[in-house]
């Protein structure tokens, strides 16, 4: 990454992920380990939370591309949206998708 990505990648560190809470009871094995952050995030948080980390660090980034459990998700579209970054993301059959730019039947052939 870093060698297509410039400096801003090479001194970019990822946030320091959340972790799943604790089993009831493990407190204080989580504590002994020295893991005293165990506020619970989604995977699709945590993505968030990295691609936002790494552009305010200044890593460029051209575009995002994720499976459908990404895709079907309207907040973590948005989100690419709102950082105007170009996306690929897969989307499940069901999953209802309205495209402005091409319109079916309209692609010459």
């Amino acid at each position: 990454m870093a060698s297509h990505a410039g400096r801003a990648a090479e001194r970019f560190t990822a946030p320091r992920p959340a972790r799943a809470l604790a089993p009831i009871g493990h407190h204080d094995r989580c504590h002994a380990g020295g893991v005293h952050d165990t506020k619970f995030a989604t995977k699709l948080e945590l993505a968030a939370q990295m691609i936002t980390a790494a552009l305010d660090a200044g890593v460029a980034a051209g575009w995002v591309a994720a499976d459908e459990a990404y895709g079907n998700s309207a907040a973590f579209r948005a989100g690419l949206r709102e950082h105007q970054i170009r996306n690929v993301l897969a989307v499940s059959r069901s999953h209802l998708v309205r495209s402005t730019a091409v319109r079916l039947g309209s692609v010459p052939r």
